[in-house]
């Protein structure tokens, strides 16, 4: 590649590498990149947990990754098996991390929780192994405020899909911005959109990486979340697996084990 030493030209390349599925080329490219250029550490580091998490990379070169992200450290720490236990967190820390474990347990509005955030955590749980029919109805119900997020739509609107509830809500919100959705370009949402509608098509093949082409990690993390969502016990494995990976806990519902 030309000018393989200018630190902006190999950020460029990892995003692109990344959008193709080039696991190892784009993990190295960041790496080398978010030394040179502090400012997008963060984003590099975050892209670069979901490549290895989604690749089986060792978790030891997760937690050293770990080591130099505050972000990431917390996310992960939300999934630690007894973190909804933990008292050093807050209230919806506590909720997501029961929630990353398959553990129900709806947070109540209060001082430091406001009902945005119990109703974000709410869109999550109902697209959840495990939901209680009561919870998805309240969660299909719930208006487009500040906890339809870059996140909560795509497990929301799989969630509307499989359950047959209205998608024009959804579907106006595709062309609009969404709250905190820093991803959310209309043209890549329309087309994530149909490539979730479409696994509903009867006879409808399994995603594949190439299907996502030009899809960054989360937002492939995203389309398999909504449609393993939406097929529901139909899904394959490999939706369940692909969205647990590249989303973290406060990002998905919670998928158990297949089968």
């Amino acid at each position: 590649r030309r000018w393989p030493d200018n630190p902006w030209f190999t950020y460029g390349a990892a995003w692109a590498d990344a959008d193709a599925a080039r696991w190892t080329q784009a993990v190295d490219e960041f790496e080398r990149a978010r030394r040179a250029l502090p400012a997008f550490d963060p984003e590099a580091i975050l892209a670069m947990a979901r490549i290895l998490r989604y690749t089986d990379a060792s978790p030891e070169r997760l937690a050293a990754l770990a080591r130099e992200s505050r972000q990431l450290a917390g996310w992960l720490d939300l999934e630690r098996p007894d973190a909804a236990d933990d008292a050093a967190l807050d209230p919806m820390a506590r909720a997501y991390a029961a929630l990353a474990q398959g553990r129900i347990e709806l947070p109540q509005v209060g001082p430091g929780v406001a009902r945005a955030d119990v109703n974000r955590w709410m869109r999550l749980a109902a697209a959840s192994d495990g939901a209680y029919p009561a919870l998805v109805l309240r969660a299909l119900g719930l208006p487009p405020d500040g906890s339809l997020d870059d996140d909560t739509f795509w497990l929301s609107a799989g969630l509307a899909l499989r359950e047959g509830a209205d998608l024009a809500p959804y579907e106006r919100a595709l062309a609009a911005p969404l709250h905190d959705a820093p991803h959310g370009r209309a043209d890549e949402r329309r087309r994530m959109w149909a490539l979730v509608r479409g696994v509903l098509r009867p006879g409808a093949p399994a995603l594949a990486d190439a299907d996502l082409d030009g899809l960054d990690p989360e937002s492939r993390g995203h389309v398999y979340a909504a449609a393993a969502i939406a097929l529901g016990a139909r899904a394959p494995a490999s939706y369940r697996r692909a969205a647990t990976l590249l989303l973290f806990a406060t990002e998905r519902p919670y998928f158990g084990p297949a089968g």
